[in-house]
């Protein structure tokens, strides 16, 4: 999968990038070149990194803070879209605001559903 990743046959899933970094050791903003907040503390939409994945997700890194293994993912669903088609855990935390729509999020066997304005946060290791 990294092969086909890095000649570009393919696009990883955010669940391949976990495990590519949970496996190697590292935090998934480690696998993107990030913003140097020290030079600049803006970091412009046209410079900020993104990818859209085959589950159906556009992910953009607006804030990529090394120093502070800090990263403000704006993720948008397609409807259907998933992050990954299994549960995953990580080390880290997760937070989030849906600012549209309405988004499932399983969470421990769990379902929540977060309409406009509601916001979610949670310990990364629970699947």
């Amino acid at each position: 999968m990294i092969s086909m990743v890095e000649r570009g046959r393919t696009s990883p899933s955010i669940g391949t990038l976990v495990a590519v970094s949970s496996a190697i050791g590292i935090p998934v903003s480690d696998l993107f070149d990030g913003h140097d907040e020290s030079r600049n503390p803006v970091n412009r939409f046209q410079e900020q990194h993104s990818l859209a994945t085959p589950t159906g997700v556009h992910r953009r890194a607006a804030v990529l803070a090394r120093s502070d293994r800090i990263v403000l993912h704006i993720n948008t669903y397609e409807v259907g879209g998933a992050s990954s088609p299994e549960q995953l855990h990580h080390a880290g935390h997760e937070c989030g605001v849906l600012l549209e729509g309405s988004l499932k999020i399983e969470l421990d066997n769990e379902s929540y559903t977060l309409r406009p304005g509601d916001s979610i946060s949670y310990e990364s290791r629970r699947p």
